[in-house]
């Protein structure tokens, strides 16, 4: 739907484990079902990469909710992308390093 189109998706430019991955999704869901900001809906993980999709109606609200866990993740984050409308829209970047 329109209002979900919104988007922040955190990326490692490593493959960390999917233990790690699914340990990352439910801190990140903690943070913003608490406040029905969003959902995590999924992840990508392979070729040396990884991505965790967060949707909801507001993509900055979301960032200001996990930014701070995304920053303490291990192994840290490459970036985040933060979207604001759906795929046609460019997202800003945010780099970890």
């Amino acid at each position: 739907s329109l209002l979900t189109e919104q988007a922040v998706f955190i990326e490692w430019d490593i493959e960390p484990s999917l233990e790690f991955i699914f340990d990352a999704e439910d801190q990140l869901t903690q943070a913003i079902s608490s406040n029905e900001l969003g959902e995590v809906d999924g992840n990508e993980v392979g070729n040396g990469t990884a991505t965790i999709y967060l949707y909801g109606a507001n993509c900055d609200e979301i960032w200001k909710a996990i930014e701070a866990i995304a920053r303490h993740f291990s192994p840290s984050p490459a970036r985040a992308l933060i979207r604001a409308g759906g795929p046609e829209v460019e997202p800003r970047q945010v780099n970890f390093s």
